[in-house]
């Protein structure tokens, strides 16, 4: 019962928020140069936080620049870190971008959901 209870609570306009979520297909055009096709998916619903242990992604990621915020996206759409033939996903939240670094499945809020962190592209962030 609690589970169901959680992914209510996820699911839950009042609660949680909307972000818009792009996919960029890549594919190397006939010079051999990356072509990027996104395909954006508005109104996406799943809950955002602030990302809270920074050491942890300076470990996983040691060449990212850490002036930037970091979310964490908790939602039943996958969003999806590098994979052949694809980028990672961008996340619009607040008017600002973040790239999708770290998937993770959630089954805290029951099947199918999943944290993703994420890390700000913008170069300077929007007021929260």
């Amino acid at each position: 019962m609690p589970i169901d209870i959680a992914s209510q609570v996820v699911l839950d306009p009042l609660l949680a928020e909307r972000v818009t979520v792009t996919r960029r297909a890549e594919v190397a055009n006939a010079k051999g140069r990356s072509q990027v096709t996104p395909t954006v998916t508005p109104n996406v619903v799943g809950v955002v936080t602030m990302y809270e242990n920074i050491e942890l992604m300076r470990q996983e990621f040691p060449e990212m620049q850490f002036a930037t915020r970091v979310i964490s996206f908790i939602s039943k759409f996958r969003v999806q870190t590098a994979v052949a033939g694809y980028q990672p996903d961008l996340i619009t939240w607040r008017g600002d971008q973040y790239v999708v670094r770290k998937v993770s499945p959630y089954p805290q809020f029951g099947a199918g959901f999943y944290e993703s962190v994420a890390s700000s592209i913008d170069r300077m962030d929007a007021a929260i």
